[in-house]
């Protein structure tokens, strides 16, 4: 962070150039140690997956969300590499919910 100016930078709070129209907040907060940060779950307004997101990490979102009625409405987006640039693609809940859920039980 630099001092004086109240500017974070550094790689977890920097964009590509094509993606400055996103209206996005990046909030990194650490407090040490394992301690978790509550967010009012009403506040999360989109899931925005990235590129190379893992089964396994997909598993673990999906397990979280399928049981909460507010993360069940809320839009899935998945970013994906297209001809040199970031895209984000729109998903479907309830197909990543049943193309999953074999694995999900084991979360």
């Amino acid at each position: 962070m630099e001092k004086g100016n109240n500017r974070v930078t550094g790689k977890y709070y920097s964009k590509f150039k094509s993606w400055e129209s996103e209206r996005e907040y990046r909030l990194i907060l650490s407090l040490g140690g394992d301690m978790a940060i509550q967010l009012p779950i009403e506040r999360i307004k989109r899931l925005l997956l990235g590129c190379n997101i893992s089964d396994a990490n997909i598993c673990g979102l999906l397990s979280i969300i399928k049981d909460d009625k507010h993360l069940r409405e809320i839009k899935v987006s998945k970013v994906e590499t297209k001809k040199n640039s970031l895209q984000t693609k729109d998903l479907d809940l309830a197909i990543m919910l049943e193309k999953y859920n074999d694995l999900i039980r084991l979360f």
